[in-house]
């Protein structure tokens, strides 16, 4: 299960609501599930038609980006919608 302050590159496993999600140049997607930061890189693949408010479940790794912590998806298959 994730947690604030882990390691860049611990595979966590998150469940959350889904907030704001924002596509961005290129394919990638930016997504908040109850306050985590996710990247979904153009490069996982086609991404799950998400909406706010949605249940998710999702396992990627943990990363830092320009100071912040985010969950770093590879491959769409590891975001389940469950609500």
């Amino acid at each position: 299960e994730y947690m604030p302050g882990m390691a860049d590159g611990t595979l966590v496993r998150y469940s959350g609501v889904a907030g704001q999600v924002t596509h961005v140049t290129g394919g990638s997607a930016m997504l908040e599930v109850s306050g985590v930061k996710i990247f979904i890189p153009a490069s996982a693949g086609i991404i799950p038609d998400i909406r706010e408010g949605s249940g998710v479940s999702l396992i990627g790794g943990v990363q830092h980006w320009k100071g912040a912590e985010e969950i770093l998806i590879e491959d769409s298959t590891d975001i389940r919608i469950i609500s």
